[in-house]
């Protein structure tokens, strides 16, 4: 049995539905779902929703945590700071807990550079951590994209813009603002991708497509309105929001080409793009503080 642990937003959980079902497969194993991260509060992270209700998934969710909530909380937090006592505690701590429901390895991911060497352990496994590569999954690439079709019937706006972004060469342009900028914490780790990345990127995408149409997501549209100038036809998608933010991704999908943020909202908007000739460009510098990952797929172009 593959369970694996889901948190954060919904970029977040598509990583880790995409490693326990790659994991899955390779062991020809059940998937389960531990959702309990939202059934109780944190004190740590903004209120998220699970949201993979709406997508082709397979597995089965449960509500109940395999750890204790504080347990879970202290590790998630633990684990900026000190990922290497927080895993060694977490595989050789709860692996022993006299119980059915921890006779499972439990592998926390050291953040944030690809292991799957640590999925080849023999018997249950409970998958904890952000999986940010495509590394862990690329090998069932084509399932996993499946996987994650929208299933979910899309209103009469988002019908209309994916009829428009589909019959036009379309550049999707992510600006992902929110907490980067309200949370300390997050500022200083991730951080925004400046106007200086967004305006090269911008040149670099035209100078090698005709007649480009932008499809603009944000969660702060009036700051990218005002700051982000695009001398081309560009459209803002307004009519989402937080509760709908698969349909925003949904759309993202449909684009020809990319200009991603540092977010795995847009990474996945940029992966799941089917187009066959698409150009992604993303920011050289994932994480502000300079944190090692292998989230940047080698195909992709940096600036």
């Amino acid at each position: 049995m593959i369970t694996v642990r889901l948190l954060g937003g919904l970029g977040n959980q598509l990583f880790q539905y995409a490693v326990g079902r790659s994991v899955s497969i390779e062991r020809d194993d059940k998937l389960i779902l531990d959702s309990s991260f939202y059934d109780y509060p944190h004190c740590w992270t903004a209120k998220r929703e699970c949201k993979l209700n709406h997508f082709n998934i397979t597995g089965n969710f449960i509500h109940y945590s395999r750890l204790p909530a504080s347990l879970m909380s202290v590790i998630c937090q633990g684990a900026w700071k000190m990922p290497k006592m927080i895993n060694f505690v977490s595989e050789n701590l709860f692996q022993k807990i006299p119980s059915p429901i921890y006779h499972s390895h439990y592998i926390h991911e050291t953040m944030f550079e690809s292991q799957p060497d640590k999925f080849d352990l023999v018997g249950n496994l409970y998958l904890d951590g952000n999986w940010q590569s495509e590394k862990y999954f690329d090998k069932y690439a084509v399932v996993i994209k499946n996987d994650l079709r929208v299933l979910t019937s899309p209103s009469p706006e988002n019908i209309k813009w994916g009829e428009f972004i589909s019959k036009h060469n379309t550049i999707c342009l992510h600006v992902r603002r929110g907490d980067y900028v309200t949370d300390s914490v997050a500022r200083q780790h991730v951080g925004t991708c400046s106007i200086d990345y967004y305006n090269r990127a911008i040149n670099y995408i035209v100078d090698r497509v005709d007649n480009p149409a932008f499809i603009v997501f944000s969660d702060d549209i009036l700051w990218t309105r005002e700051h982000i100038p695009i001398c081309f036809p560009a459209y803002y998608m307004t009519h989402n929001n937080g509760e709908t933010d698969y349909e925003d991704l949904r759309l993202m999908s449909l684009c020809n080409h990319f200009i991603t943020a540092n977010s795995s909202f847009s990474w996945w908007g940029a992966w799941l793009g089917d187009y066959e000739d698409k150009i992604v460009v993303c920011p050289e510098r994932w994480y502000n503080d300079g944190t090692k990952n292998n989230i940047i797929p080698d195909r992709w172009i940096k600036i």
